[in-house]
């Protein structure tokens, strides 16, 4: 039985951040006393006269009686609930009534990319870190092959330096895909935007319309453009948050060997996983291998795929999403993805008017300090513009670091996941370690990050795939007999390279086999995503996923 595969958009129920659903004060007295938010009990402790907006689970004509019996107004409704308008005094009175079994103040949600430079690391990069000074990106220029970008918005006001349209629609970002892109990877930190890396540049290379699709070959001129303007530009970067299905080896994949050959002309490349984890087989969510996409299917391409974060800086609840497409690779079968990334319900600049301001349930969209929209989306492609920020800073902390440089390091700093390499690459991005490697080359001696209060530690973990053929594409390059070649410096000591293989403690990396411990992770047991029929060759943004349904 053949099943087509397609990304549906997907609506959220419940509340409108995590932020909302810690932390519950909980008065208990001989009468019902609903559940509140920690932050809504300080207020009503306050006493505070100030109009409250309270989040509330009734809906329906419960809600119309129960508001109305303590005058309370109706100011938004969600699917399955809605947010409340009063004094502190009438929703302290409403706290009593049985029908109320939890509120929560409506929080303003423009930290939320917030928390995800925390979550990562980022935060420890920008103040400083294991004596390397406090970085931003200054001076990287992030290419963005997307929708183009909202130039307006206040969150990306003045980072795009150079935009060109390959889709003959027009300056902006009628889709919303590429102006979210901008803001995660490089957003000013005025307003509480705060990109992972907000001292970034950006270039925007439009190659998708209205609806988030496009042309393999809009994809292959814009990659062109930036191989032959990067040192106007000092493009170091490239994010490829888009892709099409694997249809043919990577060694074959025009798209894939357009990405090559940036690689090899010097740029870093970073690419979405694909949103394919999992597919419908007769009514049922089953969960397949095999779903990455091209150009993420390219051994030398830093493929990321997606985390859930749960809107925590503790990494201790976060788990890989269900969507995000698992490795290895179709046809050529590579391990992928390298590693994974927050992509699960990330605030960042709305574009308005586009078609993903449109098409997102309101419970996602929220309003920044200064008044300008914020829209959360989900999905590999917003992990990958993560990564890309993570990249900037690297770069600006080392300049000299080609794509296996950035690769090695992002790989060896990551903090391992229990899902395994097939869904989460090496691990959890760790940016603060990842800046430490990129000054001070591959060591077991990276400093511990303290992130959410707790210790995070790099896994040590490094894959290199080669494919068909073997090669182990790029790591050569760095490679010198037993020596690691780090910049102008060679690197070795606790790392013992012989051939191809590099030894790390008790974790041995060679070609397609990865040796932890006692066991070794790969072989044929592997559930493959054959039921996955594949529909034209269309190159499509991978944006309007809204959120994974483990929230």
């Amino acid at each position: 039985m053949s099943v087509k595969f397609t990304v549906a958009r997907r609506t959220l129920t419940g509340l409108l951040s995590a932020a909302l659903l810690v932390a519950f004060a909980l008065p208990v007295s001989a009468q019902h006393r609903a559940r509140l938010s920690q932050d809504l009990a300080e207020k009503l402790a306050a006493q505070s006269g100030a109009t409250l907006h309270v989040i509330s689970n009734l809906d329906g004509e419960r809600l119309q009686k129960a508001a109305a019996r303590y005058s309370l107004r109706i100011h938004k409704r969600l699917d399955g609930a809605a947010v409340l308008q009063g004094t502190a005094a009438q929703i302290d009175r409403a706290a009593d009534d049985p029908d109320f079994g939890h509120l929560a103040l409506d929080a303003p949600v423009t930290a939320q990319m917030a928390v995800t430079r925390e979550a990562i690391g980022a935060l420890l990069a920008r103040d400083g870190f294991g004596g390397v000074p406090g970085l931003t990106g200054d001076g990287v220029t992030v290419a963005i092959i997307d929708s183009g970008v909202q130039t307006t918005h206040p969150g990306v006001a003045g980072k795009v330096v150079e935009s060109w349209d390959f889709t003959g629609t027009g300056d902006g970002d009628q889709f919303g895909h590429g102006t979210h892109l901008t803001g995660v990877i490089a957003g000013n930190d005025a307003g509480g935007y705060g990109g992972v890396a907000p001292g970034a540049r950006i270039v925007s290379l439009k190659v998708l319309d209205a609806q988030g699709t496009g042309k393999t070959s809009d994809v292959i001129r814009a990659l062109a453009w930036v191989r032959q303007n990067r040192q106007r530009l000092n493009i170091r970067i490239v994010n490829v948050s888009l892709g099409h299905p694997v249809f043919e080896s990577y060694e074959d994949d025009p798209l894939a060997q357009a990405v090559q050959k940036t690689i090899n002309a010097g740029l870093v490349v970073v690419a979405s996983a694909g949103n394919y984890g999992k597919v419908t087989v007769d009514g049922k969510a089953v969960p397949i291998y095999g779903g990455i996409s091209s150009p993420a299917n390219l051994p030398a391409v830093i493929t990321v795929g997606a985390l859930n974060t749960k809107g925590t800086v503790g990494r201790f609840d976060d788990v890989v999403t269900t969507y995000s497409s698992r490795g290895p690779t179709a046809i050529d079968r590579v391990i992928k993805p390298d590693l994974v990334a927050p992509g699960n319900k990330v605030y960042a600049p709305m574009a308005e008017g586009s078609t993903a301001a449109l098409a997102a349930p309101d419970e996602l969209k929220a309003v920044a300090a200064d008044g300008s929209g914020l829209i959360g989306m989900a999905g590999t492609s917003v992990s990958a513009g993560v990564v890309s920020g993570v990249a900037a800073l690297m770069l600006e902390a080392n300049p000299s670091l080609t794509q296996a440089h950035v690769k090695m390091a992002l790989q060896l700093s990551a903090q391992f996941m229990p899902e395994g390499v097939l869904a989460a690459g090496s691990g959890s991005v760790n940016a603060a370690g990842a800046v430490w490697m990129a000054v001070n080359g591959p060591s077991p001696l990276v400093p511990v990050a303290m992130i959410g209060g707790r210790r995070i530690a790099a896994s040590g973990v490094l894959f290199w795939s080669g494919g068909r053929k073997g090669k182990l594409t790029g790591l050569k390059d760095i490679l010198n007999g037993n020596r690691i070649i780090w910049g102008d410096r060679i690197i070795w000591g606790d790392r013992t390279v012989r051939g191809d293989r590099i030894i790390w403690g008790n974790r041995i990396i060679w070609g397609d086999r990865i040796i932890w411990g006692d066991r070794i992770i790969w072989g044929d047991r592997i559930i493959w995503g054959d039921r996955i029929i594949w529909g034209d060759r269309i190159i499509w943004g991978d944006g309007m996923i809204w959120a994974d349904e483990v929230s």
